[in-house]
């Protein structure tokens, strides 16, 4: 079976997810090509895009009063010169991240000419823009007519809704089927204007478990002593307050006042944080076993992510056998089983999630074996793979 995804980028959140698959595919038999605009890994049969022009315009829209959140308008996709050439070729078509690569008009000429498979990252395309919704917004329920991002950007309030009108003409009758990382996310696709009378299939993001694996000498890596209490915080932006870095402080504050012991807090991401005695910040750490490393020199991963669909970081912490504490948010309670694999904190307070993280200092001690194996059958990279085949197998028959 030739199957052809198509991204931003094979590195990153989404990217490396998007990568790690393709490469499963591939280790299963499948004749498997990823094209990004973006390339970084060695791989072969990781193919550049090349795109007509330049620069790629009009695709996203500044939204002042949330800088840390992306809007993409469905517009302005770059011209590549492959894609007759990857529809021609491929039996299956697999959207990944594809925000300001392909526009709505072009995925929709795409759907004409094959069955689409959507893997979505985040709400992107089955909204009116916005890549995650502010103050629990739901309009993308009933067509974004009232959008809170519209205020601080330069359209007027109907633009979000004009996208969606926009989707729910082009894409009507379309052949795709949306596939989610989480339960989470499948249920707002399944509530979505845009991809509610669609197929919408949960197939969980995996974990490359045979290689993210307890490194038993990484605190001597790290010049830590066996007996300290580490902290590991990580995320590809940690600037990106929908990854709670900016709660980070408070938590430690919070920790300290509760907890009588030393304790130290190694980071990893783009961007630095302010100097802080009891914080380490690595910078971003571009192998994966530095971030094995990472995680297997901490007792425990804090994640206080605002939002999130299935991060990376917190099955890979799991599957090294490293406690996760988070909010119960996103994603999140799907993987994280309270006082077994780690903790959930109550959304966003910063007191309940440093509690919870205490208690994973204090009572996850010596159970990586036991952590590991609450992830290892369902979120392993082999058991996504396969889920993906089964799935592109049965739309073939039918």
């Amino acid at each position: 079976m030739k199957i052809a995804s198509i991204g931003f980028r094979d590195s990153g959140g989404a990217g490396l997810s998007s990568l790690k698959l393709h490469m499963a595919l591939k280790d299963l038999g499948m004749n498997s090509r990823f094209y990004v605009i973006d390339k970084k890994s060695s791989d072969k049969d990781v193919l550049q895009l090349r795109q007509r022009n330049a620069k790629v315009r009009l695709s996203r829209l500044p939204a002042v009063d949330y800088p840390h959140l992306t809007y993409s308008t469905g517009l302005g996709g770059a011209r590549f010169d492959q894609l007759t050439e990857i529809v021609e070729w491929a039996d299956i078509i697999l959207l990944r991240w594809v925000s300001g690569i392909l526009s709505d008009h072009d995925i929709a000429r795409l759907t004409t000419q094959k069955h689409i498979f959507w893997t979505l990252s985040d709400m992107a395309p089955i909204t009116g823009g916005c890549h995650y919704t502010v103050s629990n917004c739901k309009e993308y329920t009933t067509g974004c007519d009232k959008c809170p991002l519209t205020k601080s950007m330069p359209v007027d309030s109907t633009y979000p809704s004009s996208v969606v009108d926009r989707r729910l003409k082009i894409w009507k009758d379309s052949r795709i089927t949306w596939i989610s990382p989480s339960n989470w996310l499948g249920r707002i696709a399944r509530s979505s204007m845009i991809s509610k009378d669609s197929s919408v299939v949960i197939i969980p993001t995996g974990v490359e478990s045979d290689l993210f694996v307890f490194r038993p000498n990484a605190r001597q890596r790290f010049g830590l002593k066996p007996e300290d209490n580490v902290i590991f915080f990580a995320a590809d932006s940690i600037s990106d307050p929908r990854k709670g870095g900016d709660l980070l402080f408070p938590i430690i504050s919070a920790i300290s006042r509760h907890f009588p012991q030393p304790f130290k807090i190694i980071t990893a991401g783009r961007s630095a944080l302010p100097d802080h005695p009891l914080v380490k910040h690595l910078g971003q750490l571009k192998e994966r076993e530095q971030m094995i490393l990472a995680y297997s020199a901490a007792n425990l991963t804090l994640l206080p992510y605002r939002m999130d669909n299935l991060p990376n970081v917190m099955l890979e912490s799991l599957s090294c056998g490293t406690p996760v504490a988070a909010f119960e948010t996103g994603g999140m309670p799907e993987v994280i089983q309270d006082g077994i694999n780690g903790y959930l904190a109550m959304p966003f307070d910063v007191n309940d999630i440093a509690l919870k993280a205490i208690r994973g200092l204090i009572d996850m001690k010596g159970r990586r074996i036991k952590i590991r194996k609450s992830i290892e059958n369902r979120f392993t990279i082999k058991a996504q793979a396969e889920s993906y085949i089964e799935l592109f197998q049965h739309s073939k028959e039918n």
